[in-house]
């Protein structure tokens, strides 16, 4: 959307039900011992939010391509604490979504 229909109306809509486990935006790790950080870990900056940061750069970063293209996000979860919206937000905050 971004190359082919900049400043056109198009509206991203993301439907989540599990965290991010791969890639830039990851927010916890594949293996099932490992759990998903909690608001505890991210005031403290305990090991199970040590992925908080790049996800959050990531996002950021994406957010800005986004609003700059003229397309709002939308997120849409099931559950707020256990799919990383911590770290997504700001999709949602800096495009009008």
């Amino acid at each position: 959307l971004e190359s082919t229909f900049s400043q056109c109306s198009a509206r991203i809509m993301l439907m989540v039900s599990g965290p991010c486990t791969v890639g830039p935006g990851q927010v916890v790790g594949t293996e099932l011992a490992e759990t998903i950080r909690s608001h505890m870990d991210l005031q403290k900056g305990y090991l199970n939010a040590r992925y908080s940061k790049d996800a959050l750069q990531y996002y950021t970063g994406l957010a800005s391509r986004a609003a700059q293209a003229g397309h709002p996000i939308d997120i849409f979860a099931c559950s707020l604490d256990q799919v990383g919206l911590y770290e997504m937000k700001v999709l949602v905050d800096r495009t009008g979504g």
